[in-house]
């Protein structure tokens, strides 16, 4: 560990957010690397004897179940920190493949070295968050492109006809995605709220969150905000302005 490590010391919080990549798109060497970053960065808060650490972990780590549309559909299962992991965002469109396995192994291994560090130091707490769709700038739904990133513009992404040919041709379904991408926004405003609780609240232990904000339609789970005291207040489709109907749920096989 480098000299960084001196700016911890009588910390009280410690917010891990580094990444080598920090979009989906990362390879397995940056995410090893990202690994790597994530242990130093936990060990040394134990060792600074901070009190709470918050670790940014991702809705990458469950991406897998938009093929299910279970953020989606009234009658699915909601999506949390109790469903089981190992399915991370993979979809394929033409002229672009997103697949976020490295990036979202890098996010289970910072919420389990998380989990383990929360119950080695008595004093230490966690919590991990699971930020849905928070960009730089401007951070309005409006931005989102199928790509599932803003790094890769939608320009980027061969045109077809329409999303029923994509899927007539054995592609993932377009509305699909962007109606997941919208149930997992996070407002700028939502975020430094949830930012500010996970810090200042009186949680203590080992706590798992969606970071998302009050989305119409939302089937993430709101399991721990009560613990922190979270209340989000943006929607994402009040601001596009949208009927808040399920798209077309055709995907391919």
């Amino acid at each position: 560990m480098g000299a960084w490590t001196a700016a911890l010391d009588g910390a009280y919080a410690v917010i891990q957010f580094a990444a080598v990549n920090p979009y989906p798109e990362c390879t397995w060497e940056e995410a090893r690397l990202s690994m790597r970053m994530n242990s130093n960065v936990v060990l040394a808060a134990q060792r600074a004897g901070a009190r709470r650490l918050v670790l940014a972990s991702s809705s990458h780590v469950l991406g897998g179940y938009m093929q299910d549309g279970a953020v989606l559909s009234p009658q699915a299962p909601e999506i949390g920190p109790s469903t089981q992991l190992g399915r991370f965002t993979h979809f394929r469109l033409p002229g672009f493949t997103t697949d976020a396995s490295g990036y979202a192994t890098a996010k289970v291994q910072l919420e389990e070295i998380g989990r383990a560090a929360s119950a080695a130091s008595p004093g230490l707490s966690v919590v991990t968050v699971r930020i849905g769709w928070c960009q730089p700038g401007e951070n309005h739904p409006r931005q989102m492109t199928a790509t599932a990133t803003p790094t890769i513009s939608a320009e980027r992404v061969a045109v077809q006809e329409s999303a029923e040919a994509e899927v007539a041709q054995g592609f993932d379904n377009r509305d699909l995605i962007l109606a997941w991408l919208h149930r997992i926004w996070l407002s700028t405003p939502d975020f430094r709220h949830l930012f500010t609780r996970a810090i200042e609240s009186d949680f203590e232990g080992y706590l798992v969150v969606s970071g998302v904000s009050n989305n119409s339609g939302m089937r993430w789970s709101r399991e721990g905000w009560d613990q922190l005291g979270y209340v989000p207040h943006d929607d994402a489709i009040e601001a596009l302005g949208q009927a808040c109907d399920s798209p077309d749920m055709r995907t391919s096989s």
